[in-house]
């Protein structure tokens, strides 16, 4: 709602002089029922998103729980145009180039093209264009790798990361233990970037 619209006034119901209490008292249900028919569509699309939020454990995700969640939080994540552009800060240049995909994630990722090299260096993801990379999940897999390892706080561990992208690039989905709830490389997506600040 933009600042116009929360200034706006709302005109009074004045019953003309014939109408009863109860005709009052029927007209301002009516209105006031129509205004949340309007409202209803509204409300309901924005509270079923939890990627509103930032969520930054899983479980939070899935669920969906704002009750216990302050919407102001910050995951403290880093993009994967950060990791991108700013690697040598955290690493040595020509150590970060021998990190695999494979060799850290145990599996390979079926890009867009069929299934990348088992040599893919995490370098070579974060610089990919285009449509290499099917949903830029391994773009977003390697940042939350990173974020794992190098951010205190980040909300999930390298081991987190790795067994969502084992199962993810394994089987198609990942199945959160606690709560029996899945998501795919899209949902893995949406999910690694709302834990970016």
């Amino acid at each position: 709602m933009s600042s116009k619209d929360s200034n706006k006034q709302i005109d009074p119901v004045i019953p003309s002089s014939d109408e009863t209490p109860t005709a009052q008292a029927d007209t301002g249900k009516r209105r006031l029922l129509k205004g949340l028919m309007a409202t209803a569509p509204v409300v309901m699309a924005v509270s079923s998103k939890p990627a509103l939020a930032n969520f930054c454990t899983v479980s939070g995700f899935l669920s969906g729980n704002l009750s216990h969640h302050d919407a102001g939080q910050r995951c403290g994540g880093k993009s994967p145009g950060y990791w991108k552009n700013n690697y040598d800060r955290h690493y040595d240049p020509e150590a970060f180039k021998q990190v695999k995909f494979r060799q850290e994630f145990g599996v390979l990722w079926y890009g867009s093209g069929g299934p990348w090299d088992a040599d893919i260096s995490f370098l070579t993801i974060l610089n990919f264009e285009g449509n290499e990379d099917a949903y830029k999940f391994g773009f977003h897999a390697v940042a939350a790798y990173l974020n794992a390892v190098n951010i205190s706080g980040y909300g999930l561990t390298p081991n987190d990361v790795a067994e969502m992208v084992a199962q993810i690039a394994g089987s198609g989905v990942y199945t959160h233990p606690g709560t029996g709830k899945t998501l795919d490389a899209q949902d893995f997506v949406e999910f690694i970037e709302q834990t970016y600040h």
